[in-house]
């Protein structure tokens, strides 16, 4: 018997078999996202938190760049300004669909990752509805398909170049513009992308979808320096 699936039977033995459904979802997944692996988190939150931290291990870079209005969860690591007491300084917040914002990504060399938003195509730059924003009648949106894909794929050239993970980030928005979400109706494919309450119904869950070589919580030169993605509800 060949060891490695001796092994995993060991360990099965041990820990017991998980759910068929598991690898199903998986595959979903995989296919949804255009991407090779998959991790499961507690929450939206937490699956940000987890494509961050990736995109800085593997690039060794320290900055991260998120727009201006753009929700990402209550992470301080993602939340520059109001609502977070703790100064951040390894966060850049740019205007989005800016030419100066393409600027900035093609001259800084530390820049590990850029989150995406893609509901803020509806309202570019500005604040994102939350339970801390009134909503009034005189609010408004606009959306403009063309333009926002013109910016999203120079956006992708950008990062492809310069090595920053670009992170797509679809927790709120889920599947509701076509079955590959806004990645499909963009035509652009991210190297990272994050579903959370969409893909449970509502119910609590966080997934990444990612590259393989970014998904990885190890170094292959350095086998003991090890990025951890721990907890009861972390798989």
């Amino acid at each position: 018997m060949d060891e490695g699936i001796a092994q995993t039977r060991e360990l099965g033995a041990a820990l017991g078999p998980y759910h068929p459904l598991i690898i199903n979802n998986t595959d979903k997944l995989k296919d949804i996202s255009g991407l090779d692996e998959v991790s499961y988190h507690m929450s939206g939150t937490e699956a940000v938190m987890q494509a961050v931290r990736l995109a800085h291990y593997h690039t060794g870079k320290k900055r991260t760049v998120v727009f201006c209005g753009a929700y990402h969860g209550w992470w301080d690591g993602v939340q520059p300004g109001i609502g977070n007491p703790r100064k951040v300084h390894d966060v850049y917040t740019l205007k989005e669909m800016s030419n100066d914002t393409l600027r900035v990504l093609k001259t800084r060399k530390d820049i590990a990752c850029v989150l995406v938003n893609p509901l803020q195509a509806l309202n570019p730059n500005g604040g994102s509805s939350s339970d801390s924003m009134l909503i009034a009648s005189d609010r408004s949106a606009h959306f403009d398909k063309e333009a926002y894909t013109v910016w999203l794929k120079a956006l992708r050239e950008i990062c492809t170049k310069k090595n920053i993970v670009m992170i797509m980030d679809e927790v709120f928005l889920g599947f509701r513009l076509a079955k590959g979400g806004a990645q499909e109706y963009f035509g652009v494919q991210a190297d990272m992308v994050t579903y959370g309450k969409t893909l449970g119904g509502g119910l609590p869950v966080g997934v990444v979808c990612g590259k393989a070589e970014l998904m990885k919580r190890y170094k292959e030169h350095k086998p003991t320096d090890i990025c951890f993605a721990r907890g009861t509800f972390n798989a």
